[in-house]
């Protein structure tokens, strides 16, 4: 419908509030809408409301037959909500049906990453960040989410490979200005340390030859 386009055409254009208000309208005219109610999930997720986006996430699965593809979109959507919300055990439950439906689906293997990272489980997340890429080559979010989870667990060779590679593939203008930072403060960070640990063998050498 007319309220669903003109909400989507928010959510794209990151207008969440807009979105949520638009699809309201369509929402209250066809209330068995599946694309509405997905995209008042997603509205409500980015504006931190994961209360009001579970609801809408269960009432479209009680719409979709579990055997359906879409199922396993809205069950990955539903688990990265209750998430970042704070239910990972959950969340998990969820990851884990959407992976049942479609194995081969990278979205579902990139939140699971995103999920075991901000958990602080980085082995983990790199391992789930792999899996996306696996299955979807040019995944420049799951590239992103392997290079933080590589930074945290100390292999910075492999974070840099992964962050410029997720910059190749990035469209997103915002997503790749944070990457782009995060490179640059890593790059800070090594020339210090490259400064501190020569700084410290001259000082180590002059002791030495006194």
């Amino acid at each position: 419908g007319v309220y669903n386009a003109l909400g989507y055409s928010y959510l794209k254009e990151d207008k969440f509030k807009d979105a949520e208000a638009a699809l309201i309208k369509g929402l209250n005219i066809d209330p068995l809408n599946v694309e509405i109610l997905e995209n008042l999930g997603s509205a409500n997720y980015h504006l931190e409301k994961f209360d009001q986006a579970i609801v809408y996430y269960k009432q479209s699965l009680r719409l979709i037959s579990n055997n359906d593809p879409q199922a396993a979109d809205t069950y990955v959507n539903l688990a990265s909500t209750l998430a970042e919300k704070g239910d990972v055990p959950q969340a998990q439950e969820y990851f884990r049906q959407a992976i049942k439906l479609k194995p081969d689906f990278p979205k579902a293997y990139n939140a699971l990453a995103r999920m075991h990272y901000n958990a602080g489980n980085f082995a983990l997340a790199a391992e789930n960040a792999h899996r996306a890429i696996y299955f979807k080559p040019d995944y420049a979010m799951a590239y992103y989410h392997l290079g933080l989870s590589d930074l945290a667990l100390h292999n910075r060779v492999e974070a840099t490979k992964a962050l410029e590679q997720s910059l190749k593939y990035e469209t997103n203008l915002a997503y790749a200005a944070d990457t782009k930072r995060l490179l640059k403060k890593m790059t800070s960070e090594d020339g210090i340390a490259s400064t501190s640990t020569s700084t410290s063998t001259s000082t180590s050498t002059s002791t030495s030859t006194s």
